[in-house]
């Protein structure tokens, strides 16, 4: 039992750092276009920019008592983000097994940290910014085909091979169908109703989560949304032609179904069937 505490206990402490470092990094992004050419930003407090203030996030946050006039929206931010990210990596301790790593639990919950920390930080950058970066997106890919090829070194299993081809399959399908998607809003629409940047989130979440993972978290991600949406018109919280972010619902339910595992829904959907 104390094990079991210690264990968690020390996932949510990693999750708090890992959060910080999100933190940090999705506030400097706020003022720059790029991953790799940052740009010095200003503490803005409600009506005016607070003199001698001009410094980076990190001594932004040393001497913003320094301000009267500046609210502590920047700690408020960074204590949701870090309480987020160790509630999550928590939560992987619970995950059930994926496909691809289901042969070590160790490899297991790392893959859960490593996958919530990306789709975290792409979450907070598209609600604060309309933005989700290739560059992040790309090195979840990335890393999720070194968690892969880990797995493959360390245990070999038959079936593994069957598992990586769902899983790249889904990768490819998932952004070829999101960009053609994309382009027939843009052409038909005639502004712009998905970005490049939920595209290469769909093939991340292709590869991380399989074909039926990836189609439970676009089906359940389109519904939400959609759903919100409808509410903000009738509600008239939303004007017409007015746009949320995609890549948060993407985000949260591709987590739920990595927690989850794909089995958990085909039996429970099996079991509704043959209850009706």
């Amino acid at each position: 039992m104390n094990l079991i505490l210690y264990q968690l206990g020390v996932g949510f402490a990693l999750g708090v750092m890992s959060g910080r470092i999100i933190s940090i990094l999705t506030y400097s992004l706020k003022f720059s276009n790029s991953l790799f050419s940052p740009k010095k930003h200003y503490l803005f407090c409600k009506s005016i920019i607070c003199r001698g203030e001009e410094k980076l996030y990190i001594d932004l946050i040393q001497k913003q008592k320094n301000c009267s006039k500046s609210k502590p929206i920047i700690c408020i931010r960074s204590t949701l983000i870090e309480l987020t990210s160790g509630i999550l990596f928590l939560s992987c301790n619970f995950a059930n097994s994926n496909q691809l790593f289901e042969t070590n639990g160790l490899i297991n919950l790392f893959s859960g940290w490593v996958f919530s920390s990306i789709l975290l930080t792409l979450t907070v950058l598209d609600i604060e910014n309309f933005w989700l970066p290739r560059e992040i997106s790309l090195l979840g890919i990335i890393l999720g085909f070194f968690l892969i090829i880990l797995n493959c070194l360390l245990y070999r299993d038959l079936l593994i091979t069957k598992y990586i081809l769902n899983h790249l399959t889904a990768l490819l399908i998932g952004y070829i169908s999101f960009e053609i998607t994309r382009k027939l809003c843009d052409s038909i629409i005639k502004s712009p109703s998905l970005g490049k940047g939920d595209s290469i989130l769909v093939g991340l979440l292709g590869l991380w989560l399989g074909l039926y993972g990836l189609y439970l978290t676009i089906t359940f991600a389109f519904i939400s949304a959609g759903l919100i949406v409808l509410s903000g018109r009738i509600s008239k919280h939303f004007s017409r032609g007015e746009v949320i972010p995609f890549g948060p619902f993407l985000s949260f339910y591709g987590f739920i179904i990595w927690l989850t595992g794909s089995d958990f829904w085909i039996d429970l959907f099996s079991s509704i069937n043959e209850t009706y």
